[in-house]
Formats: structure tokens, sequence, C-alpha cells
């Protein structure tokens, strides 16, 4: 991560036209840094910036990528409904772009982490492992494996290393990202520990304290609980240093992990989500291109599955607190 910064740093010294262009390339480069080191909030500020580009269009960053991977910025910070509203808005504006292969994956690998931040891991894993497909036939290697990883995070670590074969990179962040993927697959806390320490070393606070987390879990199974609670203690420390960011990938961590019990269905997750984002039915109607009628049938039979009765409830029951206090917030299934 310090490499990036100083290459940043070198980027923006270096001579050459102070383009708009040059300019988005930078703020990209720079919110990329923000959040793989677990600044959420400075990471989506200037994804913000880059959204609103309304220079020449180019094949590196496409309107599409560019606003799927501020949603997925948002969705890690808790900001699900906005994540949900800005992949409508992506998917719409891909439409008018020219299709760049590489552009328009990598804005679904963001789609994909939206809905394991929605806590729906499964379909996250599926789409995933459907795109780490697509780019190894295409000879992209790094997106891939990027894919891959997440599919491994969102509970397909399994078919993720199958997938990922024998060879695999032997330095910095691909590296880490396979070894995570066998440490997951087998389940192995030392394993887990070791690849958390090297994403610490590399300034990847988020999948550090994540990475520390499942090592504890893993040591736990296994009856090592003085390993387990020294991880545990670790992980908090870093996830501490990573304000506002949720870690859906623990399966005891996430904010928006939706509790044991009756299953939702991956409808009644979005719709969950929104409510306890303080949207009304009506708005959450809008987003999902539903009938209010619909959006309160949802609500409904979530609440039924549950045990509870009131969004209040909701949000204590999912341990995501309502954003603010509002007649729209409080009310049972009301508009």
């Amino acid at each position: 991560m310090a490499g990036a910064a100083d290459l940043l740093d070198e980027m923006r010294t270096c001579a050459g036209e102070d383009s708009p262009r040059r300019r988005l390339h930078l703020t990209l480069f720079e919110a990329r840094i923000h959040r793989s080191a677990g600044r959420g909030a400075e990471a989506v500020e200037l994804l913000r910036e880059a959204a609103a580009y309304q220079g020449p269009g180019e094949w590196l960053s496409t309107e599409e990528e560019r606003l799927a991977e501020l949603a997925g910025a948002l969705a890690e910070t808790g900001e699900t409904a906005e994540a949900m509203s800005l992949l409508d808005e992506a998917c719409h504006s891909g439409r008018g772009e020219l299709p760049y292969p590489m552009a328009r994956d990598a804005a679904a690998l963001e789609q994909a982490l939206v809905r394991a931040c929605l806590g729906d891991r499964t379909a996250a894993a599926r789409e995933a492992l459907k795109l780490a497909e697509r780019a190894t036939a295409a000879g992209r290697g790094a997106q891939a494996l990027a894919a891959l990883h997440l599919a491994a995070r969102a509970g397909a670590a399994g078919r993720a290393a199958a997938m990922l074969g024998r060879e695999h990179p032997d330095a910095g962040l691909p590296a880490a990202r396979a070894r995570h993927v066998r440490a997951l697959a087998g389940n192995d806390g030392d394993a887990l520990a070791g690849v958390a320490t090297r994403f610490e070393s590399l300034g990847f606070l988020p999948l550090a304290a994540e990475a520390f987390a499942q090592a504890a879990l893993a040591h736990q199974a296994a009856g090592g609980l003085r390993k387990s609670r020294a991880c545990r203690v670790t992980s908090g420390e870093l996830a501490a240093r990573c304000a506002g960011l949720s870690h859906w990938a623990v399966v005891s961590g996430g904010r928006r992990e939706m509790p044991r019990g009756p299953e939702l269905t991956l409808r009644e997750r979005e719709v969950v989500s929104l409510a306890v984002s303080q949207l009304t039915n009506q708005e959450i109607a809008h987003h999902l291109v539903l009938s209010v009628r619909t959006v309160e049938n949802h609500l409904y039979r979530a609440y039924a599955k549950l045990g509870v009765t009131t969004r209040a409830e909701l949000a204590r029951r999912l341990g995501a607190p309502l954003v603010a206090a509002g007649s729209a917030a409080t009310a049972a299934i009301g508009p």
C-alpha cells in the first residue's frame, strides 16, 4: 500500500497535460487506495467525484464501472439502499456505452459484492464464480483471481480453490488472495492467521481484520481456544481502524448479516435491507421496480419469519440501527 501511495504522488507530480481524463484516473486510483486501507468515507467521497465525470468516454473507466464501484464502496460502509439505486443507474448507463468486457465484468464484481453486503452470499458467490470463468477464458488472470477471492469470502471457497488451480502468483496482493482462498477452503486457522498478517503488512486492513476473524472461528472449531482469542482480539483492533466498514464475510461480524432462523428469500432480504435504511414502502417499490402492495407482502413475510412487528424491532434483530428516527422509519408496514 505504501508503494501505491508513492506511485500516486509520482503521478501527481509528473509532467503532462492536466486534462479531465488524467484527473479522473488520479481520483480513481486514490479512491482505491483509501478503500483498500479501510478509509471508506474518503473513498466514497472521491468515487462520487469520479462518478460525476462528464468528459470524453473511454474503455479504461466507463460510467457503468464508476457507478458500480461507488455502489460497492457504499455497500461496504452499510449504505446498501443508495448502493442498490446506483447499481440500477449503472445498468442503464451501460446500455448506452460500447461493450468493454473487462469494464463490464469489473462492474459485475461490484454488483456481487453489494449482494454479499446485503446478506445474500449465495448469489454473490454464484455471480463471482461465473465472472471468474469469463475472465479466465478471456485471459484476464488478475480479474479472475479477484472474482475467485470474492467467491471464497462469500462461502464458495472449495469451488474457488478448485478453479484457482495449482499455479498462483508468488508476491503481493495476488499471492495473498490466492493464499486466502486456499486457507478458507481448508478452514485452516494457522493459514488464515498467516494470510491475515500478510494482508496487514500490505496495508489491506479490512481484509486483515476479516481473515483474523475467520482464523478465530477456525481455531475455535478445532478446539484452539487460546489461538482463537488472540486472533479475535487482533481482528477487533484492526476493525477499529476501519471506521464504518461492515465485515460481511465473517459470519459473526457482518452488520447486516441475517440472523439464524427461517431463510429469507433474496427479494425479502433486499426489501428488509432497504426498510432498515429508512426508505418508505413507496421508495422501496421505486428502487426495486415493484408495486407497493408487493413490497408490503415481502415485509409481512419477513416480519413473520424473523418474529418482529416493527421496523425498529427489525433493525435491532439485524443489528443495523435505523439511520434516523421518524414515522417512516418506525411504522410497522406503513408507507
